[in-house]
Formats: C-alpha cells, sequence, structure tokens
C-alpha cells in the first residue's frame, strides 16, 4: 500500500487508508504501507500516534524520509549549518549545497525513486500479491504504477479526488496539464482496479475515459460503527451548540459565505442569544476573518485536536456544519467528514454545491439540509430551521440500518472482494 499520509499524521487524507488497513487483515490480507516522515505540508500535526498500536502485527509501516532532511538532521552538518549561519546570516548553507546534486537529478522526484526502489527491496522478502496506492498526494500513483510495472503485479487505483478537473487541478502551464493528462491515461490503462469514493465521480471518469469501464468500482468513506457514540448529554443546555470540525481552506472550505449567512442569522436576536457556535481544527489561517464576525460573542475557535477528541465535541453539538465550497466541475466528490457526523448521529448543516455529490448523499440519507452556494439568506434560512428542530428536540437523526453501508468494516470487506477478484481473473492492460 503506497500512503504518503498515514498515522501519527491527523490529517483529513489518512484516515481512509489508515482504516482499510486496520481491518482487511480480516480477510487474509496484511498491507505492507510505504508512506512518508512528514507530509508535503509540513504543519499537519501528529496526534495520532495511538492509531498504529491497531494494526495487525504482520502489518509494518515504512517511513521514507527526504533526503533533504536527512542532511539537515545530521550533527556534524547541522553543527558547521549553525556556524555558517552565525557568519553569513544564511540558513542551512552547507545542507543545501550537498542537497544541489539530489535537486539537480531527482528533483521533486526523490520521494518517488526511492519509495518504489524500497518497495523493490522488500518484495524479495515479502513476496507481494498487488500494489495498492491512494491519492492525493499524487505521488503515490506514481509510486505504484512505476511498482507494478517493475514487479509484474496487478495495480489498484484508489482516487479519492479527481486528478485532472476540479478544484485540485491548479496548474496554468499547458506544457505540465499535458504531461499530467497523459500520466493519467497511462495509469488508468494499466490499472486493473479503479476504486473511487463517490458514484458521481466515477461515473465522471467513466465518461472521460471510457477504456476503463468495467474495471471501475465505488468504495465510499465511511466510519467505525465501534465509534458511534450518540450521547444526548452536554455541557450547555441551555445552547444551540454548532460546530465546524476540520479543516478550512481557501476555494476548497472557505467560511466566509458561510459565516456571512452566519451573521445574518444572529439579526434574530433569539438565535443570536441561543446558539454557539464552534469552529474546531486547522484555521488559523482564518483566525482574524472569523473573529470579525464574533460580535455577538457566540463563536469560539479551537485548534487542531487528535481524532478520539474531535469524536467527543462532535457528540457534544446538536448540530455539525459542513462546507464545501466547491461548484460545478469538481463538485462531485463527497466529503469524508460526511461520513464522520453520521457516526455522531448529528443533523448536518450543508454549505455545499446543491448539485454536487455531499447534496447527493445528504439527501439520500435525510440527515441535514443543503443551503447550496449561491444565496446567503439560504444559509440564515437552512441555520434558524436547525434551531427551531433543536427547540422542538426534533434535532438527533433516526440512526437506523441504512448507515450500515458506511461501516468501516463492510467497506473493508468489498476492497477485499475487489483484491480477490483482480488476483483471480487479472489481465494487466
Amino acid at each position: 500500500m503506497v500512503a504518503y499520509a498515514f498515522p501519527p499524521i491527523n490529517y483529513s487524507g489518512t484516515e481512509r487508508p489508515f482504516q482499510f488497513v486496520k481491518h482487511i487483515s480480516s480477510y487474509g490480507y496484511y498491507p505492507q504501507v510505504i508512506s512518508q516522515v512528514d507530509y508535503i505540508n509540513y504543519y499537519v500535526e501528529k496526534s495520532d500516534a495511538y492509531k498504529l498500536k491497531e494494526l495487525h502485527p504482520k502489518t509494518r509501516v515504512y517511513r521514507l524520509q527526504s533526503i533533504k532532511t536527512k542532511l539537515e538532521e545530521f550533527k556534524l552538518i547541522s553543527y558547521f549549518d549553525r556556524l555558517l549561519n552565525q557568519v553569513t546570516g544564511k540558513v542551512k548553507i552547507l545542507s543545501r549545497l550537498l542537497y544541489l546534486p539530489f535537486q539537480l537529478t531527482l528533483g521533486e522526484k526523490e520521494w518517488e525513486v526511492r519509495a518504489v526502489l524500497r518497495i523493490l527491496r522488500l518484495n524479495l522478502s515479502k513476496d507481494f500479491q498487488l500494489i495498492w496506492a491512494t491519492g492525493p498526494a499524487w505521488q503515490d500513483l506514481t509510486v505504484g504504477y512505476w511498482s507494478s510495472r517493475l514487479l509484474k503485479l496487478p495495480y489498484v487505483m484508489d482516487l479519492r479526488d479527481p486528478l485532472t478537473y476540479g478544484v485540485l487541478w491548479r496548474t496554468d502551464d499547458e506544457k505540465e496539464k499535458i504531461t499530467l493528462k497523459q500520466r493519467e491515461t497511462k495509469y488508468l490503462k494499466h490499472a486493473s482496479l479503479v476504486v473511487f469514493t463517490s458514484p458521481l465521480t466515477e461515473k465522471e471518469y467513466v465518461r472521460r475515459y471510457p477504456f476503463i469501464s468495467g474495471k471501475t468500482t465505488t468504495i465510499t468513506n465511511g466510519f467505525e460503527v465501534s465509534n458511534a457514540v450518540r450521547r444526548k448529554d452536554k455541557v450547555q443546555k441551555d445552547k444551540f451548540v454548532i460546530s465546524y470540525i476540520g479543516r478550512l481552506t481557501a476555494g476548497i472550505r472557505d467560511p466566509e459565505f458561510f459565516l456571512e449567512g452566519f451573521k445574518l442569522a444572529c439579526t434574530n436576536k433569539e438565535f443570536s442569544e441561543a446558539v454557539e457556535l464552534r469552529i474546531i481544527g486547522y484555521v488559523d489561517e482564518f483566525r482574524e476573518l472569523i473573529e470579525s464576525y464574533n460580535s455577538q460573542n457566540n463563536i469560539k475557535i479551537t485548534g487542531v485536536v487528535s481524532r478520539k477528541e474531535s469524536f467527543d465535541l462532535m457528540t457534544n453539538s446538536d448540530a455539525l456544519i459542513l462546507i464545501q465550497s466547491i461548484s460545478g466541475e469538481g463538485s462531485d466528490v463527497i466529503s469524508g467528514k460526511i461520513y464522520d457526523y453520521l457516526n455522531a448521529n448529528k443533523w448536518m448543516i450543508a454549505i455545499v454545491d446543491e448539485d454536487g455529490g455531499d447534496s447527493w448523499l445528504i439527501n439520500r440519507l435525510k440527515c441535514g439540509e443543503v443551503s447550496g452556494l449561491k444565496n446567503i439568506e439560504k444559509v440564515r434560512d437552512v441555520l434558524i430551521n436547525a434551531y427551531l428542530k433543536w427547540r422542538e428536540g426534533k434535532i438527533e437523526l433516526d440512526y437506523s440500518n441504512k448507515f450500515a453501508e458506511f461501516d468501516r468494516k463492510q467497506l473493508t470487506k468489498t476492497l477485499a472482494h475487489q483484491f480477490d477478484k483482480v488476483l483471480t481473473n487479472d489481465s494487466l492492460q
């Protein structure tokens, strides 16, 4: 399994691969995980180390540290870096000089090359049966492709987000666009199985790449039923507590549209005095903006917490906010956060595209109300409606078997079944 981001890193992209790794040993598979010491976004917290103890003893996680970081941390090199810094005022002179040959040759592909080589070496003793890669990060797909080719093993691609359209498709360089599309086509042709997290994304990919028809499937994100703690006791029973828990990101999960709607809802005095808005997680980039909307002193900001703490905060809320500010192309994805919110059995206030994957799932399950991304008045109405449901004691979801399909164990069983089919009937393209 190639998963650049993996616990103890506490990040939205780590939960899916971790849960598959954790549960798939029940079905006779023992993943060996190739990961990275630090994620691309170096500021991501490492607060979930306890989770690694939940893995099967036969499962190993191999973490590759970048050559650049290794040089910087080598004691003798770091010693001279400090001395040169005192003399010149410039940082990491020696380590940067020593890294230059790698930068000029491997460049950004350093992790990819070293990960492939590590997999080849491990295969000598592990005798792998297939290669599974999850993206983003997109380096994983490259590592998976080359490992599969060199070892002549089946290749399973897990596409959590679209690669060449949508919000992560950010390049304006026409040459780079052509290169990435060619690479995506090559990977898709070679893959024995392509797994999507949304049926809408699967449908769009089959439309764009008809040749993958017949070798695709959707396995959504989900939650662990054992973690579904649906307590009704709250510390502040006189407050209508609504929470956003996760990461805020410009252009993807941008809070301003929601905050405008919240401000408008707060013109209703009864709502304003009863509500407590909690914003929790990777939110520092927007802290000043959020505070500017706190004129009623009913917004509380909390930094990053562990996954265990996040569950407690969810279950001690009355309703949970989902923000996905992607509209049009790329909105076919389904946020992994929805499944955490379902796990907490909480009503969702969804600030998402009315035609997107999030809206599709919420409307199908009747677990919340969607505001869309066009009218601030609709955000206000969704907030007021949720408040009225809370006031009338009707805010709790009717947790039922309709959520059972999102049990992580059941989803992993489906993945294992797909692996079985690949290994039995595989014919590499």
